[in-house]
């Protein structure tokens, strides 16, 4: 068995190391999403807070230049106190309690850090609505307008 395993786990190794995803070059990612994490550096990003009713979120977005889809940086300004939550983009405002068949995963929330997310090419004209749903509870938790979230990325100068 031994004998075996010594090779067995080199050969498992290099197949990984070969077919591994690559990372695009620095050179092709949106300037804006260079700094470390992905994210724009906090001393330049200007987020709009958005005021659902229920809860707080720093957000900036814009539609990205090849025109498919849209970037969103998404932050709660307090804890949300529901678990599990993910972020679903729906294509049109609606009412219904529960997540319908045409919304799209786009990301996740946790605690009070700063999310990127990447949202699908019909969310670039701004229509629709972000859904907060804590998975656990079977519940959308919040609702945001995608256009209250949707404008350039501002810079300080």
């Amino acid at each position: 068995m031994f004998t075996a395993l010594a090779f067995i786990v080199p050969a498992m190794l290099g197949a990984a190391l070969i077919w591994r995803p690559t990372v695009p070059p620095v050179a092709d990612i949106d300037p804006a999403l260079r700094a470390p994490g992905g994210f724009p550096d906090p001393g330049e990003w200007r987020p709009r807070v958005v005021d659902t009713g229920k809860h707080t979120f720093q957000v900036q977005g814009r539609a990205n230049p090849d025109g498919k889809g849209a970037t969103l940086v998404i932050r709660p300004e307090t804890v949300l106190l529901k678990p599990d939550l993910l972020v679903y983009w729906a294509p049109r405002d609606d009412v219904a309690q529960q997540i319908t068949d045409d919304a799209i995963l786009v990301g996740s929330l946790s605690g009070t850090s700063r999310r990127l997310l990447r949202l699908p090419e019909a969310a670039a004209s701004g229509d629709g609505e972000l859904l907060v749903y804590s998975l656990a509870h079977q519940e959308i938790v919040d609702r945001i307008a995608l256009r209250d979230a949707l404008a350039p990325l501002e810079f300080k100068e």
